[in-house]
């Protein structure tokens, strides 16, 4: 009898356990409309940009040479405004990625941005850039701060935190996909 009450016992612990993980995934929705861009630009042959913005549902939107599109600052911020700006030059949802992933890895963002950046180092020449981002919503300033992952291209640079590493791997992943 003992022994069964133990099963059942921690059956019930592992239940639990399950039940408050879907629950802080399930409860942290992302209250932040753009989540994470990939970003290619080289200028060396001819003119090439192009990309996605992953919004908070899931859907990534494709661009490729918008107009007139607005950079960060200096400092890697962004408006909300301006962002939206750019996110309205996206031409289409090109795939689509499941919630639970995203909110996921969104929860690494928190310790990805708080991560290094390793200086520039020479990689290619003439390969332009491919960058990995991911972007940290204030809504009191209504600003986003972008998060430098990974660019690799003429110059590697790199965030030196685990999360950011991971991050720019499954963002990589999906750029292959859309391919």
């Amino acid at each position: 009898m003992k022994i069964i009450l133990n099963v059942v016992g921690f059956v019930l612990i592992i239940v639990s356990l399950q039940a408050c993980e879907k629950e802080i995934i399930e409860s942290n929705e992302i209250k932040q409309k753009i989540v994470f861009e990939f970003e290619r630009i080289n200028h060396a042959w001819s003119e090439e940009h192009f990309g996605w913005l992953i919004d908070s549902l899931g859907n990534i939107h494709c661009y490729n040479l918008p107009e007139q599109w607005i950079e960060c600052d200096s400092l890697g911020s962004i408006s909300a405004s301006d962002l939206n700006a750019n996110f309205d030059k996206t031409d289409s949802i090109c795939y689509v990625i499941d919630i639970k992933e995203l909110k996921s890895k969104f929860l690494l963002m928190e310790n990805a941005s708080k991560g290094l950046i390793s200086d520039p180092k020479d990689e290619f020449v003439d390969a332009g850039s491919f960058s990995f981002y991911g972007f940290i919503f204030d809504s009191e300033k209504q600003i986003y701060k972008r998060v430098l992952l990974k660019q690799i291209g003429d110059f590697m640079i790199e965030n030196n935190t685990v999360e950011a590493k991971e991050l720019s791997n499954w963002l990589l992943d999906i750029q292959h996909k859309i391919k």
